[in-house]
Parts: C-alpha cells; sequence; structure tokens
C-alpha cells in the first residue's frame, strides 16, 4: 500500500463517517417534520408519510448515484423541500385534500424536485442546491396545454403557484 492508497483510505473513510452524519441529521428532519405534521389538525399524518419516504430515501443518496456523476442532496435541501411539503398542506390541505401531496424526486443536480398532479394542472419545483426554487408549470391538461417556468422565487411565490392547480379558477 502506498502514499496514495492510504491517503484515499483515509478520504474514503472519513467522506463514510460523514455521509453516516449527514444521513442521521435528514432522518432527524424528517423525524422533526413527522412529528410537526402529527400535530396538525388540518391533515392526517399518514397523509404525508409516502412522501416523507421518498425524502429519507434521497437524503440516503451517495455521490454518483446515477452512474453520471450526480450530486446528493444536501441535508438544507432536504430540510428546504420538507419545508415546502409541510407548508402546502398546511395551507391546502383543507381545501385540497389528498391532491395537495406531492412526489419527491432527485434531480441529477443536487437538489430536491417535489412534484404536484391535479387533473388540471401540475407544478414541478425543484429546490436546488442553493435553496433557490425553481418551476415548471403546466395548465390545462387538454389538447391545449399551458407551460410557464422560472427561476430564483420565493416561498411565497411557490405557494401562489400550488395553489393555480389545487384551486383551479373557473373558465369565464
Amino acid at each position: 500500500m502506498d502514499a496514495a492508497d492510504v491517503e484515499h483510505y483515509f478520504w474514503r473513510a472519513a467522506e463514510t463517517q460523514r455521509l453516516q452524519h449527514r444521513v442521521a441529521e435528514l432522518e432527524e428532519i424528517v423525524r422533526q417534520q413527522q412529528r410537526h405534521t402529527n400535530a396538525l389538525a388540518s391533515f392526517s399524518p399518514a397523509t404525508l408519510r409516502p412522501t416523507f419516504e421518498q425524502l429519507s430515501h434521497i437524503a440516503k443518496l451517495e455521490p454518483d448515484w446515477d452512474s453520471y456523476g450526480a450530486d446528493p442532496p444536501s441535508a438544507a435541501v432536504i430540510g428546504e423541500a420538507a419545508r415546502l411539503i409541510v407548508a402546502v398542506m398546511e395551507r391546502f390541505s383543507p381545501m385540497a385534500g389528498e391532491s395537495a401531496r406531492p412526489w419527491a424526486v432527485a434531480p441529477f443536480s443536487g437538489g430536491v424536485q417535489v412534484e404536484w398532479r391535479t387533473k388540471t394542472g401540475a407544478l414541478e419545483v425543484e429546490i436546488r442546491p442553493g435553496g433557490q426554487f425553481g418551476y415548471l408549470l403546466e395548465e390545462g391538461m387538454d389538447s391545449n396545454p399551458r407551460y410557464e417556468e422560472g427561476d430564483d422565487i420565493h416561498l411565497e411565490e411557490v405557494l401562489r403557484l400550488i395553489a393555480r392547480i389545487l384551486q383551479p379558477t373557473p373558465k369565464g
């Protein structure tokens, strides 16, 4: 074993320990969000269980998880995704029910993508490694869909976009 091998061994051990610590931190964030969810009277904790299980799985991703060099999301990104999901459920669950429950996926960028789909539209929100929100909105799931996208928006703007698909305005 030469010096480079020893250095790589210690680097890998440190990286493994860092990842294990990050997974523990993320699991605690998910537990805290689930406790918060359990305290809310407006929706059932079981409603978010699949979404938080998806976040927990995403939190355990390692570097190069897709074999194309993808970065795993940071604890801060996972936490921001969890906060977004809870904010949506708090605001919209009493009116929108199950349709307020999103899906979470890991894009290759090191962020988290949270998706809402209804009969009238879809919204994909990406929480990027720096904590910024980007989105793709599709409205009118009929033969004439309309698309809108944007970057670097704030949480309130994300909630306004979600309202457009969860509470569509009647066509007049």
